[in-house]
């Protein structure tokens, strides 16, 4: 182990917050500057070397446990413990998403290559990919039987990974929703990190080991030795260039590579509860937190192997890296892509908080799969790309398989129409119902058929069909034209309950119909009463012809069809008017 001395350097101490400091993350791009998240519900900006706040976001209600700037340092993610994410503008210094998903606390938060869309874990065991154009969850993930500790984007976008206090790291697909790999360690994962370049993945876990992946075969390549600190590792950094892969503890920096695994330096901070760490240019800034406090650290790699100490170690890093994984070193499939990034939403593109108040939610993977989906003559590439989402969004959405949780959000949109109808319904059926206790059962028929609503008619047919006698050849006559209507709806309950009417007029008149059709009454004058019970008979035989020829049309309406026997039996009933 070197000397640390003038190897680090503690660049300040300041009070965050009134109140307990919950998050610190590093502008990843920069290493200047950082933004906290405390108790006090507020998110605060600061630079790396200087006490004054820069900026302070509110929002949230409850206390913020995690935060994360995009890759350009212009938005800014923050968590509460309620499980709500809010985005901010940094340049409009102001809310331009607010995102709900999460039953309690949000632990981590990702921003994806292209910076459209963002990754979320939760104590609530669950993963969420959010779009953050069109404000709504694109998935939920549910591998997990524990709370989320740390989520990361691999560099092409298309896969991440996860750890979580159940013991296990799993990889998803974004394109397909799907796990693709799971890599079982002994403890609890508190931090995963992809290698820039290469398909390598390494881990840190309670135990205090760092294990590495192959992820073009997810096989583990090798673990480090437990570390003889008195914390366990609590943050992961790959070195862009050199093979070697920087972890912290509470009290130390440590440095390890890969083929061969071995411990390679290590550097004595005390920076105490190290939360985010960044590379500025050939320096490792550091950040941790105590109560209300937040400090900055400074590492100069040239002080750490391979940098510095016995020299830049290049037979290792000659000879020890394996052939067989791809890197953008050897093979050119997989080298960086240099074509400018399309694909980043522009300011104008945000709408505020207040604009925004319809809560959609998008709910469906399928419809972005071809973002995400690489093409099939290619192999996957880990470049740093991302996507472009208005060229390869899909016209058509191909399915609509909703996450559970979910389901209840889309059923609560049509809440509040939907209580307005039953309300004018149960409104109408008062009225309905107040007309009939008068005993005037045919003026009720006429107030219900003149409200125009077919579920009022419903609702009164379903009543009288299961008593003949309340019907009367008056009440057949004012019905049938609507019955005629019901049969041809396209709920199946009304046409059923239509052709359950028409069966309950033919067996109650189909008979007197056809005898007063078939005599006639003789010279007018003689029997006003039989003239009037002719003419409607002759009315109501006129109606039943149009119901039958509907009902013996070659293709009668399908829900009749459905209903087979019932139908046949209508049919039969028919025959008496002939």
């Amino acid at each position: 182990m070197a000397s640390s001395a003038k190897k680090y350097h503690h660049i300040q101490e300041i009070v965050a917050h009134s109140s307990k400091v919950n998050c610190v993350a590093l502008g990843q791009n920069s290493g200047r500057v950082m933004a906290t998240g405390g108790e006090d519900k507020k998110v605060n900006l600061w630079t790396t070397d200087k006490p004054n706040c820069i900026m302070t976001l509110s929002g949230h209600t409850s206390g913020v446990d995690c935060v994360q700037f995009n890759k350009t340092e212009e938005l800014v993610a923050a968590g509460s413990a309620s499980g709500c994410l809010k985005l901010w503008n940094l340049e409009q210094c102001k809310i331009v998403r607010t995102l709900n998903g999460h039953k309690s606390s949000i632990k981590s938060i990702e921003f994806h290559p292209c910076e459209r869309f963002v990754l979320s874990g939760s104590t609530d065991s669950n993963i969420k990919l959010w779009d953050v154009e069109r404000k709504g969850c694109i998935f939920t993930y549910r591998g997990h039987t524990n709370g989320i500790n740390c989520v990361r984007f691999s560099p092409d976008g298309k896969w991440f990974c996860s750890g979580s206090d159940d013991s296990s790291a799993k990889i998803y697909d974004i394109s397909s929703g799907k796990q693709i790999a799971q890599l079982a360690t002994s403890a609890p994962v508190k931090a995963v990190e992809f290698h820039p370049n290469e398909f390598l993945l390494c881990l840190v876990s309670t135990d205090k080991t760092l294990t590495f992946w192959d992820i073009d075969v997810f096989k583990s390549i090798g673990s480090s030795q437990p570390s003889d600190t008195t914390t366990d590792y609590r943050c992961l950094k790959f070195h862009p260039a050199e093979k070697c892969v920087y972890a912290a503890t509470n009290d130390y920096l440590k440095v390890h590579s890969w083929e061969p695994t071995e411990y390679l330096d290590s550097l004595k901070t005390g920076w105490g509860a190290i939360s985010d760490m960044a590379f500025c240019q050939d320096r490792i800034v550091g950040v941790s937190m105590l109560g209300s406090n937040v400090s900055t650290y400074i590492v100069d790699q040239n002080t750490l192997r391979p940098f510095g100490a016995s020299g830049r170690d290049t037979d290792r890093t000659e000879k020890g890296s394996s052939d067989k994984r791809r890197s953008f070193a050897k093979d050119e499939a997989f080298q960086r892509s240099n074509t400018p990034k399309e694909d980043k939403f522009e300011k104008e593109d945000f709408r505020t908080e207040s604009q925004d108040s319809d809560k959609a939610d998008i709910k469906n993977l399928n419809e972005y799969r071809a973002m995400f989906q690489p093409k099939k003559e290619e192999r996957r590439p880990l470049t740093q790309g991302g996507v472009n989402p208005d060229d390869f969004l899909p016209k058509k959405v191909q399915s609509t398989e909703l996450a559970r949780s979910e389901i209840p959000i889309t059923l609560n949109k049509g809440h509040n129409s939907m209580i307005g109808v039953l309300q004018a319904r149960a409104k109408n059926l008062q009225i309905v119902r107040a007309l009939w206790t008068t005993g005037n059962i045919r003026t009720s028929i006429e107030t219900a058929v003149g409200m125009k609503d077919q579920s009022i008619l419903v609702d009164i047919l379903d009543v009288i069909i299961k008593k003949n006698s309340l019907w009367t050849l008056d009440l057949a006559v004012i019905l049938l034209p609507h019955l005629l209507q019901l049969l041809q709806s396209k709920y199946e309950n009304y046409a059923i309950v239509g052709l359950h009417s028409v069966k309950t007029i033919l067996k109650c008149f189909g008979s007197v119909v056809k005898a007063n059709v078939s005599a006639p009454p003789g010279a007018p004058g003689v029997d006003i009463s039989r003239e009037e019970r002719h003419a409607k008979c002759k009315e109501c035989y006129d109606l039943l012809c149009k119901v039958r020829h509907v009902i013996d049309s070659p293709q009668p309406p399908k829900h009749l069809i459905k209903s087979a026997s019932k139908l046949k039996e209508v049919k039969f009933l028919f025959q008496q008017l002939d």
